[in-house]
This record gives structure tokens, sequence and C-alpha cells, in this order.
């Protein structure tokens, strides 16, 4: 049986602290983490979801995602980056193509629901959960076609990478 966790903003900072608070993550097989406000600066959290046992995490950040960066810059005690822990499947949700190269639109914002956010159905985020559920695996490339970039990426956001992944 698989158990997958998709949680959305702090529901997937609240979701980190639970599913990495045992060694075995509770049972769940797969959490995926779309736009996170950030997981817990807690070692043994962090080691739980980084360790390459089970839950496999996966995580993805719109380009157009603010709020969830400046969560993650500003709120104490949950400043990690799920995209940049070690293990983590980080996939997009910037619009990309689909296995029948039928264009997937971006997420545009920090939404879970509605148009243009990270579970819209048909938007490249909610294929790619999809596709994880179903496979394991993202369903698009990395900065494949239809993908876009700009000032939100993490190379050009104001918050330096000593937070990305914190050093305990």
């Amino acid at each position: 049986m698989h158990v997958n966790v998709i949680a959305h903003s702090y529901g997937s900072t609240t979701a980190a602290l639970a599913i990495g608070s045992q060694a075995d993550g509770l049972g769940v097989t797969s959490f995926i983490a779309v736009g996170s406000a950030g997981f817990p600066k807690d070692p043994t959290v962090v080691e739980n979801l980084s360790n390459g046992g089970p839950p496999q995490l996966y995580a993805t950040i719109s380009e157009d995602d603010a709020v969830a960066r400046v969560g993650r810059g500003t709120a104490p005690g949950h400043p990690v980056s799920p995209e940049r822990l070690p293990g983590a499947t980080v996939f997009d949700s910037d619009g990309g193509v689909d296995a029948r190269g039928e264009s997937l639109p971006a997420a545009t914002g920090h939404d879970a629901l509605g148009p243009g956010a990270y579970l819209e159905p048909g938007s490249e985020s909610f294929y790619n959960v999809g596709e994880i559920i179903m496979t394991g695996q993202p369903g698009t490339e990395r900065g494949g076609e239809g993908s876009t970039q700009g000032f939100w990426d993490a190379g050009n956001w104001w918050i330096s990478d000593e937070y990305a992944l914190i050093d305990f």
C-alpha cells in the first residue's frame, strides 16, 4: 500500500514536522510539497526527510510564488527549502509539456486551488503530482520545453544559500 501526502504552503511545514518526526515517516511513502513555506529547522526532521528512505520527498515552487519564499525567509523556525534537501526529487510548476506534447500552464502564484494554482487540473504541477502518485516520477522534464525562469529563481533570490539547507 502506498500512502501519499500532498501538502501546500504551511501545510507542508506542519506535514514535514509530523512525517519527519519519526524515522519511519509514519508510514508515508511519498511526501509531495507544493509552494512550501519551508520545513522546520529541526535536525531530526531534516535527517528523516533526506536520508534516502521512505518517505520519498518531492517538491516544487513556482517561479511566481513570492509568498512561499517570503514565508521561508521571515517566519522563524522553518527556513529549510525542501527543494534543496538531499534526495528530494524537484519537479517543475512553471509551464511545460506533457507526454503527448500538450502544453501545461504554469502555477502563477501561491494558491493551491483555482485558476493559476498548483493543484489546478491541467497545470504542470498538477500533472506532475499525478505522475508521481502513479509512477513515482514527475511527468515533465525540469527546465524543459515551456518552462519559464526569472527573478524568483533560487539563484536570484535575496536569501543567501546559507538558509537553503541549514547545517546543524
